[in-house]
């Protein structure tokens, strides 16, 4: 689909400077049934090496015969002399394909390298090697065509250089300092009458058959007879785990973790990490923004909360993902995770009821066994009771990762920290400290990605008082 912001229908005319100097009355109005003026939309002049693969690529209606319009390139250097405003080369237009495109081929060293302009013209009775400017000052004494319907001009910057399009790439109208060798549209077939409307393309051909190029960051790839793109966009994947996946009626606490990964390549700073239900993750758990992630490099986080629900209820959590570049580019993703909630558990006739914890960070009973494992949010230090003799934590890597297993405050100081690994049916150990101190490290190493366990077991006195903390980073 092409978009048209504007519809220009220039008088048999002269462009001057940023003008039009209408020499004549004879307008190019549609009526019905006529196919729509079309634009200039991508052109390639000069680019790495020999220049074989230069094209002028045209945008209109699809199957469209516009073989009544013609493209000229009028010269503008200085060092031709009185040659300013001669025309250079002269080429009629064909029938646009299923998108709308036509281009005139890949050209081998037809077009200048210095200042030119491209003008796109209505019933051309010309002929090339004619002067149009006949006194060379800049301004167009002959037009031999019904309607000028586009125009883009290329200025190296030589003193007394002319351009006779209304919209001229001039070198650094993007910020390099080069003139460009191509350029794009971008939006795809918009026209504003602007330069902002052209994007450089690739000068090492990246789009163009047998070359690899080297796009940058804002440059357009070649792409003839196709939509017009930046050669490079940012990119992210994402991904969140739920930790326990099911909950007995009526629910209870969940760690999500997330994983982010920059694919794209630019550096991104995360901007943006939202939880659908909980709103922004920043400062919940773990999550913090901003943060700059390098290309292939990857942030994770963790964040947990109240998950309740009816039995045979599938409670889904999205996080969407915002990343930016230093140019303002954008990168969205998101993914999801669910927790089922399962059948109420029904307790044993000689339950003690325990005392309401407010806190998850205070949590109490029940944690003695894997399946009841409480979920821990990495980096993120939790404070419990050694009212008991047997505590089972639970976290999720989302990647591989270094870790370590810290607790402080140990007042019992006899006891066991063990980790494992895997499921609860078939955990493997990977790691234990049994030395008697009230702080210990206890280091793992490189571990992959997926969930644990840890089974912190008090061969002391309980104690009721004193919080311990165990931590997971």
């Amino acid at each position: 689909m092409k978009q048209r912001m504007k519809q220009r229908m220039f008088a048999g005319g002269a462009l001057v400077g940023g003008g039009i100097l209408l020499l004549g009355l004879m307008t190019n109005l549609s009526v019905a049934g006529d196919p729509t003026d079309p634009l200039i939309n991508e052109f390639v002049v000069d680019h790495v090496s020999v220049d074989t693969h230069e094209y002028i690529e045209i945008s209109g209606d699809p199957d469209t015969n516009y073989s009544f319009f013609t493209l000229l390139e009028i010269e503008g250097d200085a060092s031709s002399g009185t040659q300013r405003g001669r025309v250079d080369t002269a080429i009629t237009v064909g029938t646009t394909n299923n998108d709308g495109y036509w281009t005139t081929g890949f050209q081998n060293n037809v077009f200048e390298n210095q200042t030119i302009s491209l003008l796109l013209v209505k019933n051309f009775v010309g002929v090339v090697g004619s002067d149009l400017d006949i006194d060379d000052d800049g301004i167009l004494d002959v037009t031999p065509w019904t309607a000028l319907v586009d125009a883009v001009g290329v200025n190296d910057g030589d003193a007394g250089d002319h351009n006779y399009a209304n919209v001229t790439l001039t070198a650094g109208f993007d910020g390099q300092p080069a003139q460009p060798g191509g350029a794009s549209r971008l939006p795809d077939s918009v026209d504003t009458d602007t330069v902002p409307d052209w994007t450089r393309n690739d000068f090492d051909g990246a789009g163009l058959p047998g070359f690899v190029g080297t796009p940058a960051e804002n440059e357009a790839s070649n792409t003839p007879h196709t939509v017009n793109q930046l050669a490079l966009v940012p990119s992210l994947a994402a991904s969140l785990t739920a930790v326990p996946l099911t909950l007995p009626e009526p629910g209870g606490l969940v760690t999500f973790a997330l994983h982010i990964q920059n694919t794209g390549p630019f550096t991104l700073t995360l901007s943006a990490m939202v939880d659908d239900a909980w709103g922004s993750l920043h400062g919940q758990g773990s999550c913090l923004l901003p943060q700059t992630v390098g290309i292939n490099d990857q942030y994770a986080c963790a964040y947990n909360g109240a998950v309740s629900g009816q039995m045979g209820e599938v409670i889904t959590h999205t996080a969407v993902v915002t990343g930016t570049t230093t140019n303002s580019l954008i990168a969205v993703n998101s993914a999801t995770a669910s927790v089922t909630i399962t059948t109420p558990v029904d307790p044993p006739d000689d339950m003690i009821y325990l005392p309401v914890v407010l806190s998850p960070d205070l949590y109490g009973e029940p944690n003695n066994s894997c399946n009841d494992a409480h979920p821990l949010v990495l980096n993120q230090p939790g404070s419990f009771l050694a009212e008991d003799t047997n505590d089972w934590y639970a976290f999720t890597l989302p990647v591989a990762s270094h870790v370590q297993v810290v607790l402080a405050n140990f007042v019992p100081a006899v006891g066991q920290i063990t980790v494992w690994s895997g499921n609860c049916a078939d955990a493997q150990l990977i790691g234990h400290d049994g030395s008697r101190n009230t702080d210990r490290v206890l280091d793992l190493g490189m571990q992959p990605a997926g969930p644990y366990y840890i089974w912190l077991i008090n061969d002391g006195p309980t104690n009721m008082t004193d919080f311990y903390t165990l931590t997971v980073r």
